[in-house]
């Protein structure tokens, strides 16, 4: 099979050393780098902005927590001549709801807001922005309903106003050229750059394009079953074009291409 394996006619093998194999492909390219866009100052501007809101919607939300009784007096007061069909404790119970469901909805607008800014500024998504300023159009319905509801004195009023302020400069902070510039700029992919190898270096099975030896296959093994599998192919070419036509059916036929495959 060695013999075989030298013959001019099949060519080099350029497995065992690479002897006279043609040198690999260079990719090269002369265009510089992308330059990575740092994160601007404006998105910790806009964070900090946004904790300042949530921390003014917890003030004025436990402000009116602490006076509540005054809050439910005021807003069932303020409601229309009540009917016979519903008594005070339906009211009652009417005006806890409203009150809950106000603070419930703008305490998960207000976490929504916060953690969509976290989310921008510490993993760069652009549609985490997309989600704050859409929760942020969302709220301002809901601080304007919130405010009236606990009566609107000097002080609530001073925080809620405090409250809408800061989150639509954080808005307009975080939409700023440099802000989306940060935000589109794609991902590095780090790849390592295709170089020759130095000489005398070996490429593992799979940087050459074959097949890892199975477990308990040494190199020599591997390297007989290939020169057996090429010595097969060639004998059965062989006896191919040694047959000639109609042949097939021949019992001679049979007999010479049995013969070809036992040497």
């Amino acid at each position: 099979m060695s013999e075989r394996r030298q013959d001019p006619g099949i060519g080099p093998s350029w497995d065992d050393g690479r002897v006279d194999a043609p040198a690999r492909p260079v990719f090269r390219t002369s265009l510089p780098e992308a330059t990575p866009v740092p994160r601007p100052r404006h998105v910790m501007i806009a964070l900090g902005l946004v904790v300042g809101a949530v921390a003014a919607f917890v003030a004025v939300t436990g402000l009116a927590a602490l006076d509540h009784a005054t809050v439910r007096a005021d807003l069932v007061a303020g409601l229309p001549a009540q009917s016979e069909d519903y008594t005070d404790e339906q009211v009652e119970r009417a005006v806890w709801v409203l009150l809950g469901a106000v603070a419930g909805v703008g305490a998960l607008l207000s976490l929504a807001q916060a953690v969509t800014m976290r989310t921008t500024a510490m993993s760069r998504k652009l549609s985490s922005r997309t989600t704050f300023v859409t929760v942020t159009v969302l709220y301002l319905p809901v601080a304007v309903v919130a405010w009236a509801i606990r009566g609107a004195d000097r002080v609530d009023t001073v925080l809620s106003a405090l409250n809408v302020l800061l989150l639509l400069a954080a808005t307009i902070v975080v939409t700023r050229q440099p802000v989306s510039a940060w935000l589109r700029q794609k991902e590095r992919s780090g790849r390592a750059p295709l170089v020759p190898p130095a000489p005398g270096d070996e490429l593992t099975p799979a940087a050459a394009g074959r097949r890892p030896l199975q477990t308990g296959t040494t190199q020599d093994e591997a390297a007989e079953d290939a020169e057996d599998a090429d010595g097969r192919e060639l004998e059965a070419n062989e006896g191919m074009l040694s047959l000639g036509p109609g042949d097939g059916d021949d019992r001679d036929g049979d007999d010479s291409d049995r013969d070809l495959r036992r040497d």
